[in-house]
């Protein structure tokens, strides 16, 4: 399922890299949770960076999500400094649906993963010297029962920061006013955004944005962080037999722990074109809902 990329990043193995963890909600840290693991079984050497540095005559790899999307500038804006001056640019599986002006300066020493095909088909008519491939969503690579191993069995310790701890507070107290207000439908969570991806779908009783209360602030997503939020997640859900979502990791997430999954699209299509290419044939507990 990754074949491709693994032999890319195994190219890679003489070498330290820079990984540069894509900021973002508690769906990122799937991702990020997932690309630590892959970096592990391959026996690779890196240093995590960040988003706001550049790295002159570095091999840079660039963490896989959605955030080449106006108007996310986070991604664009580490191109645009890195590009002049990098050794190599990798790019982990991404959507992409802007930003066409960088992606025409991306030259032979770049190297761009897409997750689905319309990010693609729209980064290979921006790009004529770049080289884009076609992948997965990095979370389709996790090992789920290492990952439930080490995030459930393993007993996570709660932050110890009065911050994260008022943070994990008012997470509780969300979950109950949810549950009053979801009471004739106790086993259905619903999960729909409410920020620039949101869509017009009516929202039956409650709605818990949990990739929202389990993205800590201040996180550094390095390996512990990323556990520390997946388990957050996993134990909200677990209180619910169906997960109604329009968030792309929360359905991946719940599909994984077994739950039946309502999936709906976001605003740019993200949601559908990873659904078709990824999904659709690999969960038979995801059912594909229009809004």
């Amino acid at each position: 399922m990754f074949a491709e990329l693994e032999t890319l990043l195994r190219s890679l193995k003489s070498n330290e890299f820079v990984y540069v963890p894509n900021p973002g909600n508690a769906g990122d840290s799937l991702i990020a949770y997932a690309t630590f693991r892959l970096f592990e079984k391959l026996s690779l050497r890196y240093e995590v960076g960040d988003h706001t540095h550049v790295y002159p005559g570095r091999i840079v790899v660039y963490a896989g999500g959605g955030n080449l999307v106006e108007p996310y500038k986070n991604a664009n804006q580490f191109l645009l400094g890195n590009l002049p001056t990098c050794r190599l640019l990798v790019i982990l599986p991404h959507s992409v649906r802007g930003y066409h002006d960088t992606l025409a300066k991306m030259d032979s020493k770049c190297v761009i993963f897409c997750r689905e095909q319309p990010s693609f088909d729209f980064v290979r008519h921006h790009t004529s010297k770049a080289e884009v491939l076609l992948s997965h969503d990095l979370a389709l690579s996790v090992d789920f029962d290492r990952l439930r191993a080490e995030v459930i069995q393993g007993g996570i310790q709660p932050h110890a920061t009065l911050r994260h701890r008022l943070r994990d507070l008012k997470s509780d107290l969300k979950t109950l006013v949810y549950g009053f207000q979801n009471r004739r439908s106790p086993g259905v969570l619903n999960v729909m955004r409410r920020d620039y991806e949101k869509t017009r779908y009516p929202i039956r009783g409650g709605n818990l944005d949990v990739s929202h209360l389990c993205a800590w602030p201040g996180m550094v997503l390095n390996l512990d962080a990323a556990r520390r939020a997946i388990a957050r997640m996993i134990g909200l859900i677990e209180r619910f037999e169906t997960v109604r979502t329009n968030r792309l990791h929360i359905g991946i997430l719940s599909a994984m722990l077994g739950k039946q999954v309502e999936l709906y699209d976001n605003s740019y299509g993200k949601v559908r074109a990873v659904y078709e290419h990824s999904l659709r044939d690999r969960f038979a507990n995801i059912t594909w809902c229009e809004s």
